[in-house]
């Protein structure tokens, strides 16, 4: 009796077995995820990484992770941006103009950026980090 396996065998067998390693792993991590937020199109954000860091809190109502520590502004591609544009915004046309208005005279003063503040951070549909928001309180007529 031979209990040799064949060639054909150990071949495939060192092919499939990274592979259902990894699909266990995924489906292991997929079931026991605590922070989580589903969006109801196939697509689930998934936070697990980040909260065990102790660094950030997950939203799970907005998919927002918020970091314990405030971030920093990031002065230095402010500065070299020179100019900001303003882009679209979903407003009513009625809005659209005077928040245009209101955004350039901020905008206009040097150095507005100074006084941003950080609010939260986006996971994107691969549950990766994407954007960091901020915010600025001014005054304007």
């Amino acid at each position: 009796m031979s209990f040799y396996r064949s060639k054909g065998f150990w071949i495939a067998f060192t092919i499939i077995s990274p592979l259902l390693l990894m699909a266990a792993n995924y489906g292991f991590k997929v079931m026991t995820s605590v922070y989580k937020t589903d969006l109801g199109n196939g697509v689930v954000i998934y936070a697990d990484d980040y909260v065990k860091t102790g660094r950030w809190v997950f939203d799970c109502e907005y998919s927002r992770l918020i970091s314990r520590e405030p971030l920093p502004v990031p002065l230095s591609e402010l500065e070299s941006a020179g100019r900001l544009t303003i882009g679209n915004a979903f407003l009513k046309e009625v809005d659209e103009q005077p928040a245009k208005e209101a955004l350039r005279a901020v905008t206009g003063i040097r150095d507005w950026y100074k006084n941003l503040r950080y609010l939260y951070s986006a996971l994107d549909e691969s549950s990766d980090l994407n954007s960091h928001a901020f915010y600025l309180v001014a005054q304007h007529a």
